[in-house]
């Protein structure tokens, strides 16, 4: 069955642009737009689907060509690695007042994702039951609107690990937000000094973050436990690396041009 042209150039415009998705997915922009899959998806298909009807599809095989280049910079030269070392911030071991532990994804029924948890476990590292410097974590939710938080299971896993000095943040949505909380618990609370602890490409810009604010900071990156962003030595791992670094990028610009760092 021969479909008719403009159906045919549709069709082609729609697995142009859902090749594209895919590949645009893998580079991080799921993180970056922070809208979800369907709404991307969608919005390439319709736009595949609109330029294909108009002759145009040759738009979406140049974009997807431009994807399939990054896709092959980032998994086959040194790049992604080189630029994830620049925007990392590691401080030596060193007397703190409290451990902050960064939020990071939540699961769909309220779990801290594996971000999280690999910050968490980086934090509980860094103390023991038998220490008294409090352990601050942020409850994270999707949106302000949204009652599904991950408070639950931090208590959870709090308890599971014996059980340590806990504050809660709540209502933080940004880095930022975390650390204008934090900083007013440290003045509450006398503290001197804080360990941030969060994911290694993300750390630079926190710690600069939490001391543009006004506080003395140690900045503990925590374990990665999927691609490595410094260390990424396989074409996978550097690929899969590209989505926090190329994150990280927009949120040091981001945060410039409000004043944050």
């Amino acid at each position: 069955m021969t479909l008719p042209p403009k159906v045919e150039s549709a069709a082609r415009g729609v697995v142009l642009a859902v090749a594209s998705w895919v590949l645009a997915i893998l580079l991080g922009m799921r993180s970056i737009v922070g809208s979800g899959d369907a709404l991307p998806l969608l919005a390439f298909v319709c736009a595949g689907m609109a330029l294909g009807t108009l002759g145009r599809e040759r738009v979406m095989f140049r974009v997807l060509a431009v994807l399939v280049t990054c896709v092959m910079i980032a998994g086959l030269t040194p790049m992604v690695p080189w630029v994830g070392r620049q925007i990392m911030r590691t401080d030596a071991e060193q007397a703190v007042s409290a451990v902050v532990v960064l939020g990071a994804d939540i699961t769909g029924d309220g779990r801290v994702g594996e971000v999280a948890l690999s910050r968490m476990l980086s934090g509980f590292a860094h103390t023991s039951t038998s220490d008294s410097t409090p352990l601050v974590f942020s409850v994270v939710r999707r949106s302000p609107f949204d009652t599904l938080s991950t408070e639950r299971d931090i208590r959870r896993l709090v308890a599971l690990v014996g059980g340590r000095p806990v504050l809660l943040l709540r209502d933080v949505f940004t880095t930022h937000d975390e650390a204008l909380e934090v900083h007013v618990l440290a003045k509450r609370h006398g503290w001197t000094r804080v360990a941030v602890v969060t994911s290694p490409a993300h750390s630079g810009r926190a710690c600069r973050t939490f001391e543009t604010v006004g506080l003395q900071v140690a900045c503990w990156p925590s374990d990665e436990r999927g691609a490595r962003v410094a260390r990424a030595d396989s074409i996978l791992e550097r690929i899969l690396a590209t989505a926090p670094v190329l994150y990280e990028l927009l949120g040091w610009t981001s945060y410039r041009v409000r004043g944050w760092v």
